[in-house]
């Protein structure tokens, strides 16, 4: 147990300490809330071309995709897979290599109540590389949410912040 706190409190200190030098920036970010569906929904991000980020990526920089402010008239009762720079045909079984992460509104607003600091950050640095070497990177960065089963059709759920960070 006490080795535990031990790592524990230099993980800290490190994250701490890097977190001192690092700054971050908005790379891209959606003009507006996303609503999403039953049907997958793609929103064009405005700001840098992802591919110039990448290459121009300082060793110890990472890039994170952030959704947030995630809010529902009520639960939508489905989760959504997140995608970069999905492209419009890609098959189930090819969306992989796209794959950013996971949302759902479990800590979300729904219907005035609950918390609208709900936020997902996905590190996007490896995929965005893979995409780059892939020549997969559009010019205009697009994020594409997929539900991941039925969501319920009363439950106007929208994403009031998608943005990528270079930290």
């Amino acid at each position: 147990m006490r080795g535990d706190a031990i790592f524990s409190g230099l993980l800290l200190l490190t994250i701490v300490a890097r977190g001192q030098a690092m700054e971050s920036t908005i790379v891209a970010k959606a003009a507006k809330p996303v609503a999403l569906a039953a049907a997958p929904v793609t929103v064009a991000l405005r700001g840098s071309a992802l591919a110039a980020r990448v290459d121009a990526l300082a060793p110890g920089r990472r890039l994170f995709l952030i959704v947030s402010d995630l809010r529902a008239s009520e639960q939508p009762g489905a989760g959504y897979r997140v995608y970069i720079d999905l492209p419009r045909d890609a098959k189930a079984s090819g969306r992989e290599r796209y794959f950013a992460g996971d949302i759902n509104f479990y800590n979300a607003l729904i219907g005035g109540v609950g918390s609208a600091d709900s936020r997902f950050s996905f590190d996007i640095t490896e995929v965005a590389r893979f995409l780059r070497k892939q020549k997969r990177l559009c010019e205009t960065t697009t994020v594409t949410f997929i539900p991941d089963g039925r969501p319920s059709a009363k439950a106007n759920a929208v994403v009031r912040r998608v943005e990528i960070v270079e930290q």
